[in-house]
């Protein structure tokens, strides 16, 4: 957020060198972007007709992305995804941080007015393994059904792993003093085109939760 001209280069233009250098090309090519569901904001539940809500840098260059991948042969899946980061040095996760935090008993905060619905990260892997070999085109809002709030989401996952929640305190978004980002609060997206398109049921929310808490198990 800080740093607009790096998120662009990372987020906005890499995918237009990737666009130009395919566009040039004689071949077919069929490229798959990965969006975000954080341009998403509003009362409704958002279809991918719906306009954008622009909110931040991350967003704005997501979308710059976006349009850039469109120019070719694309699937541009909005998204959002919970699980394990397994990468070395990787920022934590949602699940990560409510994980480590009720296991060290630390005091955090959860938003009971930020909603969203997504998928777990075997799950989306699944769906873009899908998506490469159907290859449709245009936007799809990919996510679970049944979305909830994120203070729900981390109540039912550490729920789940029978971690303690008396030093998780939920607070609305507004009360949050240590954010220095403007962020969405509604991004719960219509999965219905993905679901009908690809021929695929997508999960629910709850399941998602119950699979994913499944990684955490053996480090309790």
């Amino acid at each position: 957020e800080i740093n607009i001209k790096k998120a662009y280069l990372i987020n906005a233009q890499t995918v237009e060198h990737i666009s130009d250098v395919l566009e040039s090309q004689k071949q077919y090519s069929y490229f798959i972007h990965v969006s975000t569901d954080h341009i998403y904001d509003g009362e409704e539940l958002h279809s991918e007709q719906d306009n954008v809500t622009i909110t931040n840098n991350y967003a704005m260059t997501k979308y710059l992305g976006e349009l850039a991948a469109l120019r070719i042969p694309s699937a541009v899946l909005r998204t959002n995804f919970i699980g394990r980061n397994l990468q070395v040095g990787g920022r934590e996760s949602l699940s990560d941080w409510i994980f480590k935090s009720c296991l060290n008993k630390d005091s955090i905060s959860v938003f009971d007015d930020v909603f969203f619905n997504p998928l777990s990260i075997l799950s989306l892997s699944k769906m873009i393994s899908l998506v490469i070999n159907k290859q449709p085109l245009g936007v799809f809002n990919l996510g679970s059904h049944n979305g909830m709030s994120k203070a729900d989401f981390a109540f039912a996952f550490a729920k789940e792993l029978d971690l303690p929640t008396n030093m998780m305190k939920r607070i609305n978004s507004t009360e949050a003093n240590f954010l220095k980002v403007s962020r969405p609060k509604n991004m719960i997206m219509d999965i219905s085109k993905f679901e009908r398109v690809l021929g695929i049921s997508l999960p629910k929310l709850d399941d998602e939760i119950v699979n994913v808490s499944k990684d955490y198990e053996y480090d309790k």
